[in-house]
């Protein structure tokens, strides 16, 4: 327990410990002058010794009633250690009770309760140096003696120390620690309103600003809702006398859209013959490739119808719209523009979309027919070509490659468009699946010609070619390298028998690693 005179010279060098941010400690939340006021009542009142620190040790109040005796020990090392590390033991934190034990170094009896705020140890209520029993004295004297001390010394001050039976000293450290309990009760709640007053505080700020902004809002819409009353009240007298005109220029445009969604009706049972030509052609296992044929078809087909109908639904919206604006008498001349401009837009875009897919679903239409059916006629090679790779856009525009047609214009087959239709589908579709990467830009060449023992047709591309060990075996049933990947083996074997049964022709393969692939097809006449 520390002296009232050697108090500040024990504390020397000790900082006081950080506080965290909205957490104050214990001597900023009361006043220190009623404290010492409430610390002497209780130490005279009491008969012993009494001190308050902050958790580090730092004394916060004066000492209260300390005695002689702890002075004359403390004044060698080796009691100055004993007495630290004794006061150290009396002031750790403890919620559940006081701290007492007799000191370690003089053996005077001390006793200690913790201070709270908020939950956390800011200080400590120390008291003591008080003698409880007989037999303490001697003691006390064997320990100065030891220490050197002038034992005629330590006898005056032994005659200054408070006695009290145990008991009676048990009893004020609980008294004080009820009251550390109590001090702690009115710290946390002293803090709580502390923060509630800054929180209030801040709300009020911060409201203050928000209706200071929205004074500001208010003035400003103000005006400029006065302006635009203004101009329309002006604009009024103008766009009354378009009425009549707009009204009929109405009734005109919406007999259009009647007849342009009669169009739309059209296309979507065309859109909807060619889902059911593609339930029909999947059923055929030698022409299964013509279900992507006409998927490929409906995709293509949807995009121009898509825009078309979007179109016409636009300009059916503006249409309504401007109706109504012209039966409550409202328009005005830059609507009149601007709805005509929406119009002439529109009108354009629904052409030409539905010119386009008119266009898809005719040269679709033939492809499908062809591969679907068994039936002999002439047809030109070069255009036929086109309506095929056409019919494979779907595809080949997500790929970087070119394909390139070398074919006269004149040049005519008298066959089986279906089955040769099958032949270019099967070689371009194995050129994208095994001569290229995902993201590899290659180029594709069909060159047909008439010659002497036939039409000669050289199918090439650039890719990474075929290894040796495996172009022998490319034509087999179900023979390929990409087994994994969804790859069946038919493509190749597929071109080989109509190139050779159908037709009655030959097909050769040349090829080196790295140095792409070239096909060389012989139908004759």
């Amino acid at each position: 327990m520390k002296r009232e005179s050697d108090a500040p010279g024990r504390l020397e060098g000790k900082a006081e410990p950080r506080r965290r941010k909205g957490h104050p400690g214990f001597g900023n939340l009361f006043d220190l002058r009623q404290i010492q006021k409430i610390q002497d009542t209780f130490s005279k009142a009491t008969g012993v010794a009494s001190i308050i620190t902050d958790a580090a040790g730092k004394p916060l109040t004066r000492p209260s009633n300390f005695c002689r005796l702890c002075k004359l020990i403390r004044s060698t090392p080796e009691g100055l250690a004993n007495c630290i590390h004794s006061d150290a033991v009396i002031g750790h934190s403890n919620p559940y009770g006081p701290n007492m034990s007799p000191c370690l170094s003089g053996g005077l009896w001390d006793g200690g309760a913790s201070l709270y705020v908020d939950g956390k140890h800011v200080g400590n209520w120390l008291i003591g140096q008080v003698f409880t029993g007989s037999g303490e004295e001697e003691r006390v004297l064997q320990y100065a003696k030891s220490l050197g001390v002038a034992q005629e010394k330590v006898r005056q001050a032994l005659g200054e120390v408070t006695r009290m039976p145990e008991e009676q000293f048990r009893s004020i450290c609980q008294f004080l620690f009820l009251n550390a309990q109590h001090l702690s009760r009115l710290a946390t709640e002293n803090l709580r309103k502390e923060r509630e007053i800054e929180r209030r505080r801040a709300a009020e700020a911060a409201l203050r600003q928000a209706r200071d902004e929205l004074e500001l809002k208010v003035d400003a819409r103000t005006q400029e809702l006065s302006c635009a009353n203004e101009e329309l009240v002006a604009m009024n007298e103008e766009v009354t006398a378009m009425n009549e005109e707009l009204i009929h220029t109405n009734e005109q445009l919406l007999i259009e859209v009647e007849e342009r969604q009669k169009a739309e009706q059209e296309l979507t049972e065309a859109i909807e013959w060619l889902k059911a030509m593609q339930s029909h052609l999947i059923q055929s296992e030698k022409l299964a490739a013509l279900g992507g044929l006409v998927a490929g078809v409906a995709h293509e087909i949807n995009t121009p119808v898509g825009v078309g109908v979007t179109a016409a639904s636009h300009l059916k919206q503006v249409t309504e719209r401007f109706l109504d604006l012209c039966r409550n008498g409202a328009p005005r001349r830059r609507d009149l523009v601007e709805y005509l401009e929406d119009l002439d837009e529109a009108s354009d875009i629904i052409l030409k979309n539905f010119r386009r897919a008119s266009g898809l679903i005719q040269s679709f239409k033939q492809v499908s027919v062809d591969q679907s059916s068994e039936t002999r006629r002439v047809f030109q090679v070069r255009r036929y070509l086109g309506e095929i790779l056409l019919s494979m856009n779907p595809r080949l525009k997500k790929t970087r490659h070119a394909i390139t047609v070398e074919c006269d214009d004149g040049l005519e087959i008298d066959g089986y468009p279906g089955a040769f239709a099958q032949i270019v589908t099967n070689l371009v579709m194995n050129s994208l699946n095994h001569a290229y990467g995902p993201d590899e830009a290659g180029r594709i060449r069909i060159a047909v010609s008439r010659e002497a023992a036939g039409i000669q047709m050289v199918y090439s591309d650039d890719g990474r070619g075929i290894d040796e060990a495996v172009i022998g075996r490319i034509f087999d049933p179900f023979f390929t390298t990409r087994r994994g990947t969804g790859g069946t083996g038919l493509g190749l074997f597929v071109v080989y028998n109509i190139v050779t049964q159908r037709f009655g022709g030959t097909i050769q393969c040349a090829s080196q690693p790295g140095r792409g692939a070239t096909f060389h097809i012989t139908l004759p006449f």
